[in-house]
């Protein structure tokens, strides 16, 4: 009977170190082994007399540990997932809330989306056939970006007797330069005669071209180019040296090439302008007037590099070859700038 006493206190013992060590468990496991240990004391002190227990105020029921409270994040998951559950098992009519509440949000992908009802099919409006123009566009630019479809500009031609009159005065300037008789030693009379001819023919030729073609600067550039060529081939001596010995001879090479620049771009100006009218069919640079005069430049520049280097004694084939390459180059790579 002695010997009970201690079983007891090392049956405590085991008891209390239990509860401790499934302070970890989950909530159900502590519950299940706080009733087990219960029903186990409860029986350890049927089987002992009051007499014998002693009288240890350290152990008692109340010792067992309580289980520890349960872990919040865990109870938000169970409960997202059990209000889930509830809501797929709600009728349709139910699920039919509005996409924006606050209970919705997190059930926005497990329902089914509604499509909006499609419109019935309307007829587009139809845009007038006529657009007015807009005011901050110039003319200029307004006619340049018009459909290619439109029809272009006709040319107006210029009478066929003006073109009469013209070949008569040019020839008839012609046989007075060279078979005339004209000299430095020409009087005043003659002179002023001949340059009222020069300006005479000059207009007769120009102008209408300029007029029928909308081609600015072209009647002055072949009335005074063509004018300075008559005069010196008429009244100016030949020089004696080259333009390379200076003076006196100086003046007239540089006037008479002054001369063949202005008169072989108004020569050129209009053939070019005609050949792009028929090569472009783009608009706006079928009717570039900028691009025809550069192009009559250049072919005024090469006439007068010539004619200065036949007056350096220079002028062979391969040097007019060399210039012709660089002009044409040139040109390419100033097309080529404009169309990037």
């Amino acid at each position: 009977m002695t010997d009970q006493p201690p079983a007891s206190n090392h049956a405590s013992d085991h008891e209390a170190a239990e509860p401790r060590r499934s302070s970890s468990a989950p909530p159900q496991l502590r519950s299940a082994i706080s009733r087990a240990l219960s029903r186990r004391k409860a029986e350890l002190q049927s089987q002992t007399s009051p007499e014998q227990m002693p009288s240890d105020p350290a152990v008692e029921p109340s010792d067992v540990a309580e289980p520890i409270a349960p872990n919040p994040m865990r109870q938000e998951r169970y409960r997202v997932a059990a209000s889930r559950a509830i809501s797929r098992q709600r009728p349709s009519s139910e699920a039919q809330q509005p996409a924006n509440s606050p209970t919705s949000r997190g059930r926005d992908r497990t329902r089914t989306r509604l499509r909006p009802p499609t419109l019935p099919n309307q007829p587009l409006p139809k845009l007038p056939a006529e657009q007015p123009v807009r005011r901050e566009l110039p003319p200029a630019v307004v006619a340049a970006l018009q459909p290619e479809s439109l029809p272009a500009p006709e040319i107006q031609r210029p009478p066929l007797w003006v073109a009469f009159v013209a070949g008569l005065g040019w020839t008839a300037m012609l046989v007075w330069i060279f078979f005339g008789g004209l000299s430095p030693q020409s009087g005043l009379w003659v002179r002023t005669l001949f340059g009222m001819a020069s300006l005479g023919l000059g207009l007769t030729t120009w102008l209408p071209i300029q007029w029928a073609l909308r081609l600015p600067a072209l009647t002055w550039r072949g009335t005074v180019g063509w004018a300075i060529i008559f005069w010196v081939l008429a009244f100016v001596p030949a020089p004696t040296t080259t333009i390379a010995a200076g003076l006196p001879d100086l003046p007239i090479y540089l006037l008479f090439l002054s001369g063949v620049f202005l008169a072989s771009n108004a020569l050129v100006l209009p053939l070019v302008y005609v050949w792009g009218i028929r090569r472009y069919h783009n608009r706006a640079q079928r009717f570039d007037v900028r691009r025809s005069h550069r192009q009559a430049a250049e072919a005024g520049i090469f006439c007068s590099l010539c004619v200065l280097l036949a007056a350096m004694n220079i002028f062979e084939p391969v040097t007019v070859l060399l210039l012709i390459a660089i002009l044409v180059l040139s040109e390419m790579v100033i097309l080529s700038l404009q169309a990037k």
